[in-house]
């Protein structure tokens, strides 16, 4: 016999805990108090900083805010100020260079008493580059107009060509001068670049000197040429400085835009600091709340399921199992609360009335189901399971046989060997009739007095009659029946039967009619036989 091992320390302490038993509600209000104190005070710290954060909202409400948003306006300006540079390097038109030089002037004012003395002086400076831009353009214009005399003049080489050279160089002259014109043409209209003109004067200035004219005429016509490419030359140099002065002022502009977006940035990320150490604190405070209340759920949880949960389902369980084991007690643990263990209790209570219940209905089931003397199925019983196996018999299966037994002459051995053997005869029967019924699936009952009744289902003709050939070969075998004296007593039985292949709609006394047909049959013949019968027709086996 092994000794049992002592309880742990903690097992020690939860089994005082337990023999406490604390009342459920008290339990529940305390810890409703201790997470209802943890959620204010972690609540109150949390107000703290929202309020904190409010201040500082309302700070940059007030002060950065309209700082960033000025520097956006200036910005936008500035912007501005840029493509008034662009649409004076691409005007072309005085009337329109004037217009913008008036806007480009207003808005210049306008940032200069807005913003401090860098940006001022730089606004001035860009409407300065704006000023000689326009100053250069007009050098331009003035420059075109010098070069439309020298254009007309080049008509009389036409006469020249068509007078002292050979025909056949006449037509390739006239279409250099031809190209030629229309390219200074294209060059008032903005067409042709100055580059590509200044290449046609030189190829054209080379063609006229290969030319057969008289000397002064070709020197008058190159010289008239040679005007023409200082003119295009000069133009060249004033584009030049209009774009280098154009993106000089671009720089400008841009440089303090520069400067515009990196103060506007210092405030922004000054402020976006501000915001996000708030919202860190924020964050970690929301953190730390989240935690707790996740760590008191997982605990409250584990508790509930432990202390609460764990005994409702073993009471649940007992409660199911006592449809399962019915001899079994059910006994369940002591638990913690008070109210739990009551109930538990309560269950293994019920739980034993229950099953005393069901060993009472149990008995009177078998009771009100068996014959008390043979042991078989009573008449009420085989009725019942006769109704319902032709039901199921629909005419699909083997089918179903039903046989009537009567044991011959048993009320002359019931006189001759007394009531006490005549009752050994019917047990003996019985015990036979159910054997054999249980072997084959169907169900032996006592029919009335020394009358049996036997219910074979699933069976086909053949196989129903060599069975029950088998039971009146066995009941005439029975060798256990003494009398008084110790003599051996015998006896036969008489079978009527009948095999119904489709049951539906069938009742329960045409059956057994038709059977006892066939075992009155088997008596007029002498009894100790069987006979079938089948649609009002007798058969001997």
């Amino acid at each position: 016999m092994t000794t049992p091992s002592k309880p742990r320390f903690y097992q020690r302490w939860w089994l005082s805990v337990v023999e406490l038993h604390p009342r459920l509600s008290l339990v529940s209000g305390w810890l409703l108090l201790v997470i209802l104190l943890l959620l204010g005070g972690m609540s109150w710290y949390a107000l703290g900083l929202l309020s904190d954060i409010e201040r500082k909202s309302l700070e940059t409400r007030t002060e950065h805010l309209p700082g960033i948003v000025k520097n956006q306006q200036v910005a936008l300006r500035l912007e501005q100020l840029g493509t008034f540079i662009s649409q004076v390097y691409w005007a072309r038109d005085a009337y329109r260079e004037r217009e913008i030089r008036l806007d480009a002037q207003v808005l210049v004012t306008g940032l200069g008493m807005d913003v401090g003395p860098p940006l001022s002086g730089g606004t001035q400076e860009i409407l300065n580059d704006i000023r000689q831009l326009i100053s250069i353009r007009e050098e331009q214009r003035n420059l075109t107009r010098e070069l439309a005399p020298l254009v007309d003049s080049l008509t009389g080489l036409r006469v020249l060509i068509t007078r002292f050279l050979p025909v056949e160089q006449q037509a390739d002259a006239l279409m250099m001068l031809g190209d030629y014109q229309a390219s200074l043409h294209a060059l008032f209209d903005g067409a042709v670049s100055l580059s590509q003109l200044q290449l046609r004067t030189e190829l054209f200035s080379n063609r006229i000197a290969g030319m057969t004219f008289s000397s002064d005429q070709k020197t008058a016509f190159l010289r008239k040429l040679n005007s023409i490419g200082r003119t295009i030359k000069n133009q060249q140099t004033l584009e030049r400085v209009s774009q280098q002065l154009r993106d000089e002022a671009l720089d400008k502009q841009r440089s303090l835009s520069n400067l515009l977006s990196t103060d506007a940035a210092y405030r922004a990320q000054k402020v976006a600091e501000e915001v996000q150490r708030d919202a860190d604190k924020l964050k970690n405070t929301s953190l730390i709340l989240v935690t707790v209340m996740l760590c008191g759920l997982i605990f409250l949880y584990f508790m509930g399921r432990g202390l609460i949960l764990r005994p409702l389902q073993m009471a649940i369980t007992g409660l199911s199992s006592m449809h399962f084991t019915h001899e079994k007690a059910v006994k369940l643990p002591r638990v913690l609360f008070r109210e739990l263990d009551a109930i538990c209790r309560l269950v293994e209570q019920y739980a034993d009335m229950t099953q005393a219940l069901q060993r009472a209905n149990g008995e009177l089931r078998t009771l009100s189901q068996r014959d008390g003397l043979t042991g078989v199925a009573n008449r009420r019983f085989f009725d019942h399971t006769l109704e319902a196996t032709l039901a199921r018999t629909a005419g699909k299966g083997p089918g179903l046989a039903l046989a009537m037994i009567d044991l011959d002459h048993f009320k002359r051995l019931n006189d001759r060997y007394g009531h006490d053997v005549g009752d050994d005869c019917l047990r003996a029967v019985g015990a036979l009739l159910k054997q054999r019924a249980g072997r084959a699936g169907g169900l032996a009952a006592r029919f009335g007095g020394e009358e049996f009744a036997l219910i074979l289902p699933g069976m086909s003709v053949v196989q129903a009659r060599e069975l029950i050939e088998v039971i009146r070969e066995d009941i005439a075998a029975i060798n256990s029946l003494r009398d008084a004296e110790g003599n051996q007593i015998s006896m036969t039985a008489s079978i009527g039967w009948v095999h119904v292949h489709n049951g539906v709609g069938v009742g329960n006394e045409e059956v057994i009619r038709q059977a006892d047909r066939g075992l009155y049959q088997a008596k007029a013949e002498g009894r100790n036989r069987v006979i079938h019968t089948s649609q009002g027709e007798v058969s001997s086996v």
